[in-house]
């Protein structure tokens, strides 16, 4: 053994641990060797604390570095196998929880972000928010840049930009054509039942009552201001 103990492998559950656990192994077995010695008779490039990191983590090594480290252990091809299979294994992992929070890191900002701008919204626009944002939260509450890359894929001819989805679910603006809005609905609607959440049957036709009334309410509400009113609702 190390003439110091390596420590438990400071890696998750799962192939991190258990690549740091098997190159651990194979280290312990080469015999009674310290970390420094490995470095200057095993020809690893690298310091005596670089070594003790790459066998311990959590921060998964080079692979050059396990290369150098199961050579300076004499493991057979076989064994370099495993190990290498295992470094692979490990780092397919380390890709997936990075993936995984950075998803989650982004529906959080999303999230915050997302809260109705009172200050120009009337009472049929607050109720399409509340709407549309009861549909998000059933939907999982997916980032703005799913719904996004989801809204390209479903129909192409429909433009939908991250602030244009951040403006429809915070109030901040209302679509002038529901067509763009009803492709919104179908995502969340879609992402609903995969969650095994039953949207309402009449999805499309509550929202689009209450996307002419939010609508008409602006248009009036600039007919009042003195503002052009703009163009009337189209389907």
């Amino acid at each position: 053994m190390a003439k110091k103990p390596l420590g438990e492998p400071q890696a998750p559950p799962g192939p991190q641990y258990e690549f740091f656990d098997v190159l651990q192994r194979y280290v312990r077995r080469y015999g009674n060797k310290s970390l420094a010695e490995l470095v200057s008779e095993g020809n690893i490039y690298c310091t005596r604390q670089a070594l003790h990191r790459a066998l311990v983590g959590p921060k998964l090594p080079s692979r050059k570095l396990v290369h150098e480290i199961v050579r300076a252990v004499n493991c057979t091809i076989e064994e370099a196998e495993t190990v290498l299979s295992a470094y692979d294994a490990a780092c397919n992992d380390q890709l997936a929880h990075k993936r995984r929070a950075d998803r989650e890191t982004a529906a959080e900002k999303d999230q915050r972000s997302l809260t109705p701008h009172v200050s120009m919204t009337g009472h049929a626009a607050q109720d399409l928010n509340a709407f549309l944002h009861d549909l998000y939260l059933a939907a999982g509450r997916p980032s703005l840049r799913e719904i996004e890359n989801h809204a390209s894929r479903l129909n192409p001819a429909v433009r939908m930009s991250k602030t244009t989805i951040h403006g429809w679910l915070t109030s901040k603006t209302i679509p002038m054509e529901f067509a763009s809005l009803e492709v919104l609905i179908q995502i969340l609607t879609q992402s609903a039942s995969r969650l095994g959440v039953r949207p309402p049957l009449d999805s499309i036709e509550a929202a689009k009552r209450l996307w002419v009334r939010a609508v008409t309410e602006r248009q009036s509400t600039r007919m009042s201001a003195g503002s052009p009113s703009g163009p009337s609702p189209k389907k």
